[in-house]
């Protein structure tokens, strides 16, 4: 299986993941919170939405347990990873907008809080693949799949996200594709980046 195929099949998997997830856990939340027109200065002593985060990792780290092995490909073009984000680096996430829009206009939660569940694809030939991998997103943008994507491609850091997001309500989960001739100089840079966010 080539790597776009290999792409195609995982958009898919955290496709249906992320509908499975909301679709059980929907029943349970009622949020106040519009993840697109609230900022992080409302809610950073909120307690109520403090409270539905740690209920909202609670949820999913039992998800991911019984379904972690749905991520788990065994393929020679790709090396596929995910992981769940702990309470601490969202505390630093929220702290860090928070500042920013001290001297910006308000920033939406869905800028900072989009990766809960982040998965990542580091494969072969990406970049040469690049054109027909867009088309790809194009593709499952147009039918709903994915709500957005980018090219991030800026100093040493190339890379394309994407997004799954169900709506204003919910958190969206991050798919990264990176190229393995990338990955040295993405991690660093991805480094760098989180520690900006140290401040508290």
């Amino acid at each position: 299986m080539d790597v776009i195929s290999v792409i195609d099949e995982l958009i898919d998997d955290i496709y249906s993941l992320h509908n499975e997830f909301e679709g059980e856990y929907l029943q349970e939340r009622n949020s106040a919170f519009n993840l697109k027109k609230v900022g992080f200065t409302e809610i950073k002593d909120n307690a109520e939405f403090h409270q539905m985060i740690d209920f909202e990792l609670s949820q999913l780290q039992t998800f991911m347990f019984i379904n972690a092995y749905r991520l788990a490909y065994n393929s020679e073009e790709a090396t596929i990873r995910h992981r769940l984000k702990n309470i601490d680096t969202i505390d630093k996430k929220i702290a860090y907008y928070a500042h920013k829009e001290k001297s910006m206009n308000k920033i939406p939660l869905l800028k900072g809080l989009n990766d809960f569940l982040g998965v990542r694809i580091i494969g072969n030939n990406v970049n040469d693949d690049l054109a027909e991998i867009i088309a790809l997103l194009d593709q499952k943008k147009s039918n709903k799949i994915i709500s957005r994507y980018y090219h991030r491609d800026d100093g040493k850091y190339h890379a394309l996200h994407c997004y799954f997001k169900k709506d204003n309500f919910a958190f969206p989960w991050e798919l990264q594709i990176w190229d393995e001739l990338d990955k040295q100089a993405n991690f660093a840079d991805h480094d760098r980046h989180e520690e900006e966010k140290n401040f508290r």
